[in-house]
């Protein structure tokens, strides 16, 4: 919704990668925005029937849930499972606020614990259920 800074961080992350790419495997996919309708009136919650939803609030969802639940169930089961294999949930401060760098990941799944120390984030957080999918996959958030 009104995490406008993603693309842009996208965009950078991207531009560092450019010369490893030689060294990686796979694919790199960037998403800047999750929320469509929020984003589209540049609001930070979903505009859910009778009340506004941080749909980062009810992840994964549910396919016969409100319809914020099901936006957020479908766009998990297409757009991510089965799909990655480490998953960068990326927030920043909406308008007016100001964040510090700081991550959550399952410190003890090496590749993430990899990932969240390169990162060099003002806090670290260690968090099992920053984890998700099957051995060998996760999801580091910051």
């Amino acid at each position: 919704g009104d995490e406008v800074s993603g693309a842009a961080a996208i965009h950078s992350i991207v531009a560092g990668l450019r010369p490893r790419l030689q060294h990686l495997k796979g694919a790199v996919v960037g998403l800047p925005v999750m929320c469509v309708p929020a984003y589209r009136l540049r609001r930070r919650v979903f505009p859910d029937q009778s009340r506004d939803i941080d749909l980062n609030r009810i992840f994964p969802g549910s396919p016969d849930g409100s319809t914020a639940q099901q936006y957020a169930h479908a766009l998990l089961h297409r757009a991510i499972v089965g799909k990655i294999n480490y998953l960068f949930d990326l927030h920043t401060a909406c308008f007016g606020n100001v964040n510090c760098m700081y991550l959550r990941a399952n410190m003890h799944h090496s590749v993430l614990r990899a990932m969240a120390l390169a990162m060099n984030a003002d806090v670290l957080l260690h968090s099992t259920s920053a984890t998700g999918g099957t051995e060998g996959t996760g999801t580091l958030r910051a």
